[in-house]
């Protein structure tokens, strides 16, 4: 878990992810003092930038652990997850980071397999918001 605690402090905005078994690369579009977003498409990702405390163990994450998850949220962020451009992404991690949204409990899963496949640019959403 150690490499992986580096590898997530070391990220940076553009970074293109393999994480776990998954098949997408996640490119990275925010990083606040707690979290790390992450989107691919019309999906995303946040994980957690410090592991779980001690005694944590809730559906199979554990402490030590670093995981990611999508929010909490059950008709979506107000926002909605659409991130073109750095002011939505600002706001959206303010939300994690005061706590008015949170990462799920239920949808979360441990970071087994974190490394850093490329870089890009142009990290944004390429399409204006509906």
């Amino acid at each position: 878990m150690d490499d992986i605690f580096k590898t997530v402090n070391s990220l940076k905005l553009g970074d293109r992810l393999a994480i776990n078994d998954w098949k997408a690369k996640y490119t990275v579009v925010g990083i606040s003092q707690n979290y790390v977003l992450a989107h691919y498409g019309q999906h995303y990702t946040i994980i957690q930038r410090n592991p779980m405390p001690k005694g944590y163990c809730f559906n199979g994450v554990r402490e030590g652990d670093i995981r990611c998850a999508p929010d909490w949220w059950i008709f979506g962020y107000v926002g909605g997850y659409y991130f073109p451009d750095e002011e939505w992404v600002r706001l959206y991690l303010e939300s994690l980071e005061s706590g008015m949204t949170e990462m799920s409990q239920k949808k979360h899963a441990v970071v087994w397999f974190l490394s850093v496949v490329g870089h890009t640019d142009k990290y944004y959403a390429k399409k204006k918001a509906p």
